[in-house]
């Protein structure tokens, strides 16, 4: 037998890790905006420790999924034969399926020669018992590609034992199961997220070595500009930690942007869409903060300090603007019950 599933696209969101390409490539293949359910969290946590960090909540996937009517199905053996074999029914049904490979296998097979990390999610779509070769789609923007390998070499590359931490299942897979028809998202909904968004970045802190929400921002904007006494080496590796972290802040402000403006044209709230222009901006802001540290590590260390800091001070003064605008939204929203379509229009 053989099968082979069209029309999955890549994914064109540059700053995506690879979870959520794939989950951005399968969405689209079933005509559904991604941003909306992998994006919405509004949050800040900034921890003064030695090794400082900032974070944001792991965004729910499978959760915010099922507020969309998405169900997210995963499951896991220590048996490829039999795993192979539950993957195949699905492409049967014509569901395209995920999994995670050791990519490093694939790369020495001269095959995704680009990608050189080990645990990368990758979409399955076909296969040929004839030939005995499986179709795999790796929607990574950085490094598109769709082809078909041979089938031991595609189940070595499934085997993760060699990456996995501590005795788990080495074989994984998963799919999405979409609704016949939009399902519908009570307005209350949409409010309970803003009120915890709200709540997240009002606050202060949760323990000694923690700020929180936008008095988070301004305190690591206040530090920033006493790092110049930092060793060089400790300075540049602050830096770069900045930028993959900056980077994620720039990406939750990106889809909460996004996540409004679905809101307002929803639920008729013109707030919400004057809100989600705000986090476009702010989102931007982030971006050249987290470009400015790029910047800083590579070449130009202690002279952009003053320009970051400077940077994280506006981003303060903007996400404290929209933070106001949020809790002059917060009564409407909680006063009403209306239900909203949730599929994007």
């Amino acid at each position: 037998m053989k099968k082979r599933i069209s029309g999955i696209p890549f994914c064109t969101n540059r700053h995506y890790n690879c979870l959520h390409v794939v989950l951005d490539s399968l969405l689209r293949y079933y005509q559904w905006e991604p941003s909306l359910p992998i994006f919405y969290n509004w949050d800040f946590f900034y921890f003064r420790s030695e090794s400082f960090s900032t974070k944001s909540r792991p965004a729910p996937l499978f959760a915010m999924l099922q507020q969309f009517g998405i169900e997210a199905f995963s499951y896991t053996s220590d048996d490829g034969s039999s795993a192979w074999n539950e993957v195949k029914k699905r492409l049967d049904g014509d569901t395209p399926v995920a999994i995670n490979i050791d990519v490093f296998h694939l790369a020495g097979a001269g095959f995704f020669p680009r990608q050189r990390h080990s645990g990368h999610q990758i979409i399955v779509a076909g296969y040929n018992d004839e030939t005995g070769t499986v179709h795999l789609i790796d929607p990574s923007p950085w490094a598109p590609s769709a082809r078909d390998i041979p089938l031991n070499l595609f189940l070595s590359c499934w085997d993760t034992r060699a990456i996995a931490r501590g005795h788990q299942p080495c074989f994984d897979w998963h799919w999405l199961d979409m609704p016949d028809e939009p399902p519908s998202v009570r307005l209350r909904h949409v409010a309970a997220i803003l009120q915890r968004n709200l709540a997240s970045m009002s606050a202060t802190s949760l323990q000694a070595d923690c700020v929180q929400g936008v008095a988070g921002i301004e305190q690591l904007a206040e530090d920033v500009g006493t790092w110049v006494e930092c060793e060089k080496q400790a300075l540049k590796s602050r830096l770069n930690q900045c930028t993959e972290l900056f980077l994620d802040v720039a990406l939750n402000r990106e889809g909460h942007g996004a996540f409004l403006h679905y809101a307002s044209q929803n639920c008729g709230l013109d707030d919400l869409n004057v809100l989600s222009r705000e986090f476009e901006s702010i989102s931007q802001s982030w971006f050249v903060a987290k470009n400015l540290c790029f910047k800083g590590a590579l070449k130009e260390t202690t002279k952009l300090i003053p320009r970051i800091q400077a940077r994280l001070h506006a981003i303060a003064a903007q996400e404290r603007k929209a933070l106001e605008h949020l809790a002059a939204c917060s009564p409407t929203l909680k006063s009403s019950n209306r239900s909203v379509a949730s599929h994007p229009r």
